[in-house]
């Protein structure tokens, strides 16, 4: 399991509008909002798609305007689900 990192909603609606998926599994659909803001979507993506989409983005994975989280459940223990 990754863990996708969004800093804040601006970022992922910049980076779900031009990139819709990682390899098969859909991104721009609604991500959980943990308490700092941040958005996450947890999922079993693809080692190849991943990368592809890591450099598709350098300068947010650069600033950390997006990142890979930890596997473990401490790093969603925050998070609540979207609305709707």
């Amino acid at each position: 399991m990754r863990i996708l990192v969004y800093k804040d909603r601006e970022v992922f609606d910049a980076v779900t509008a031009a990139t819709p998926t990682i390899g098969d599994c859909r991104i721009d659909v609604p991500a959980p909002e943990r308490g700092d803001g941040s958005l996450v979507h947890c999922h079993d993506f693809d080692e190849t798609a991943a990368a592809d989409f890591e450099a598709a983005w350098p300068e947010m994975f650069a600033d950390k305007r997006l990142s890979w989280g930890a596997s473990d459940e401490t790093e969603v223990e925050n998070v609540e689900d979207p609305p709707g």
